[in-house]
């Protein structure tokens, strides 16, 4: 990594560790209380931040609460980066198997002849329907 925290330029992205579907529903479903704590850190370091050094009423508190928002949202951007990665991958992978599954399928028939090829008729099942429709339409065999 950079000085400034950013990934160079061509570098590749950490591999995405596989985990358990209850886990990743659960590092979801987190995302409220990391908001919550964030947001009410932030606020209640600019309170004992102002009643103990700078005593600027409430600007203090504005300031650790606008601090604690920005971290919730932050936290939010985070957890929405990984789960688009999460999905793209596990799209690609059943993108992969479809197309490997498609190459190794028998073209399908083209003409008339190869399709009566592939499905010879039935002659007992036609016969069935013909004795049902005689039936059914009043007709006795």
């Amino acid at each position: 990594m950079s000085e400034h925290g950013k990934r160079p330029p061509g570098s590749p992205r950490a591999p995405i560790v596989e985990r358990a579907r209850w886990f990743q529903l659960s590092e979801a479903a987190s995302i409220g209380i990391e908001m919550a704590a964030a947001v009410g850190i932030g606020a209640g370091l600019g309170m004992y931040v102002e009643r103990h050094w700078t005593h600027w009423s409430p600007w203090t508190t504005f300031i650790g609460l606008g601090i604690g928002l920005a971290a919730a949202v932050l936290a939010v951007i985070r957890t929405a980066r990984n789960f688009s990665r999460v999905i793209a991958a596990e799209e690609a992978v059943e993108a992969e198997q479809a197309a490997r599954l498609a190459a190794s399928a028998p073209p399908p028939p083209t003409s008339m002849a190869a399709d009566l090829a592939a499905h010879p008729r039935d002659e007992q099942g036609e016969q069935d329907a013909a004795h049902l429709a005689r039936r059914f339409d009043g007709d006795r065999p």
